[in-house]
């Protein structure tokens, strides 16, 4: 099965060299452990609750990706767990999350990126071609100086859209006029918010006048070459793809060129098992960005899987998704280390109407 190919018009935007890859269902299963490592797995403390897991592969992603924020790969996250019985060794069955790691799962790539596009021409090509979105909260104030003394240092230019605090009677009520979240929504409201305010980015990115749409978090911090790389990931991708994540924690699918992953959904855990993590900094083909969030919306609100980044990689059999692993730092940006907005919302409770 192969997704849409795009118009041939949009073929300057892509690498027609790069065969395109078949679509993984989301029911396939990668890691066929043996009975015994099943038990032995099955038989230690979960790190997680989830129905019908394979505990192996959980404890790869709990105490290897997630413990080390994505900066290694699964070969040393495996072989980590591996020293505590709970994993197989990497010798005796790889736990191969990215199939080819060779082509991209590697550290150099990011630190030694060089790009065969000149800086000045490829600012030109992206003031054509890209919308670049900021999604920021109004309310952190710690945030906006960052981001935007950034973008103008780099002579990128900007549109804000404005977070979604459901914490504010205002925003809350906003949001549901807006139709970003059901009436009914339950959750927790700093993760609930967040997916609602990329929802009102996607929207308002799909009705912006150029081919692709960027939208960043107030919290990444782009490199100086920022549009001489972007340009070259443009260049690099498949002639399908709808969407490219410029950083993307713990990735799991398919690697196909140096700096590209096709992200495809985890059949070794349940829906909206953890993979693919981040929406730092995220390029949309425009003329999909209605059937994307529309697909997006219906996975996050109606199977409860609020972590957007998680629930489009869910959904990967469906759109053509292709990522940056994190692994390659420093890469095309880091996030700035400051306090979560998500998490100090996330204990509190939706304001009285």
């Amino acid at each position: 099965m192969l997704l849409p190919q795009q118009p041939r018009d949009d073929l300057a935007l892509c690498n027609p060299g790069v065969p395109i890859p078949q679509v993984v269902p989301r029911r396939f299963s990668r890691f066929n452990l043996t009975t015994e490592w099943k038990r032995k797995c099955s038989s230690l403390p979960h790190p997680a609750s989830a129905p019908d897991a394979n505990w192996c592969w959980e404890y790869m992603k709990h105490n290897g990706c997630y413990a080390s924020h994505g900066s290694t790969t699964w070969f040393e996250d495996q072989a980590k767990v591996a020293q505590f019985g709970q994993a197989p060794p990497p010798a005796e069955l790889a736990m191969e999350a990215l199939v080819h790691p060779d082509l991209c799962e590697n550290p150099l790539f990011g630190r030694e990126w060089r790009t065969p596009f000149e800086s000045s021409a490829s600012l030109s090509w992206m003031r054509a071609t890209v919308s670049v979105y900021v999604v920021h909260l109004r309310s952190a104030t710690d945030r906006w100086p960052l981001v935007s003394t950034r973008l103008k240092e780099l002579g990128i230019d900007f549109q804000t859209v404005e977070g979604v605090d459901l914490t504010c009677l205002d925003d809350y009520e906003q949001a549901l006029r807006e139709g970003l979240l059901p009436k009914m929504a339950n959750g927790s409201l700093g993760t609930l918010g967040c997916a609602a305010a990329h929802f009102r980015a996607m929207r308002t990115a799909a009705r912006g006048p150029k081919a692709l749409a960027l939208i960043l978090e107030d919290d990444v911090w782009l490199s100086d070459d920022f549009p001489a790389k972007l340009r070259q990931l443009v260049d690099e991708a498949p002639c399908n793809w709808q969407i490219l994540s410029l950083k993307s924690r713990c990735p799991f699918g398919k690697c196909v060129s140096t700096h590209l992953s096709q992200v495809q959904p985890d059949g070794n855990a349940g829906r909206c098992s953890g993979v693919n993590f981040g929406f730092f900094a995220m390029l949309y083909r425009v003329n999909s960005l209605d059937h994307i969030w529309k697909m997006l919306y219906e996975e996050v609100w109606s199977q409860q899987c609020h972590n957007t980044d998680v629930a489009l990689a869910g959904i990967s059999d469906k759109v053509a998704y292709y990522a940056v692993p994190a692994i390659q730092m420093p890469g095309l940006l880091h996030e700035a280390r400051l306090p979560s907005l998500r998490e100090t919302r996330n204990s509190k409770s939706f304001p009285s109407t």
